[in-house]
């Protein structure tokens, strides 16, 4: 295997592994936890995470399982030329994170897409107020 599909491999590794964590955190959960729930030692979670090691089908399915997310949840961002888009996070702060997760926990669409319409209406608030051509000001 040559240098640039092993480097591609690693960055596929790597964005998995943030995936990982991102998920296992916003669970709260640690990594003993979740290695416990799949039947691997921490350690090895810790491994997955770091993008250090490959993480095999049957185990990502094991991990998105214990973690609630679907398996696709893994791979969102990714190229298709096998580069990560965003490896730290697709750009999202940790409440950005923390929003989503809790907004995909919402399980009735109309309560989800009204959310959608008050986020948007702070942000645009939010819009105006940082504005520097504000004539109010």
């Amino acid at each position: 295997m040559g240098s640039l599909v092993r480097n591609q491999a690693h960055v596929v590794n790597m964005h998995i592994g943030h995936h990982i964590r991102l998920a296992r955190q916003m669970r709260k959960m640690t990594q003993g936890q979740l290695a416990e729930q799949i039947n691997l030692t921490f350690q090895q979670v810790q491994k997955y995470e770091r993008g250090s090691n490959r993480v095999s089908v049957s185990t990502l399915v094991l991990i998105a399982h214990a973690l609630a997310v679907p398996v696709t949840y893994f791979f969102e961002g990714l190229q298709p030329d096998d580069k990560a888009a965003d490896t730290t996070g697709s750009g999202l702060s940790a409440e950005g994170w923390e929003i989503a997760a809790l907004v995909t926990g919402i399980s009735r669409r109309a309560l989800r897409r009204r959310l959608l319409s008050i986020a948007r209406e702070i942000a645009d608030i939010d819009a105006e107020l940082n504005d520097p051509q504000d004539p109010q000001e």
